[in-house]
């Protein structure tokens, strides 16, 4: 019986738990996909405006930093599109 009301108090303290964790889950999700969407559409300004004016290194630049960021699943793979960028604008600074 004793063994039976640990089960049941732990499975009530459990429960409200995994509720919890499944909601904040879904609400960073919520907001990794809106802070996706605003790079995405600072991007696509960014080569646009690349484009008129006939900078194509830019363009290159960017376009992969884009597609970098649009097959990311993590803040952190975000975090990593743009070092990425910094190394690529570095090295075309440097020759």
């Amino acid at each position: 019986m004793i063994v039976f009301k640990k089960r049941l108090l732990l499975k009530s303290k459990l429960i409200p738990f995994f509720i919890i964790f499944e909601l904040c889950a879904k609400e960073n999700i919520v907001e990794l996909e809106k802070e996706k969407e605003n790079l995405i559409f600072k991007y696509i300004e960014r080569i646009e405006s690349a484009k008129n004016e006939n900078l194509e290194d830019r363009i290159i630049l960017l376009d992969k930093t884009l597609t970098c960021i649009i097959n990311s699943k993590t803040k952190k793979d975000i975090t990593n599109c743009k070092i990425d960028e910094r190394k690529r604008v570095m090295s075309l600074i440097n020759g």
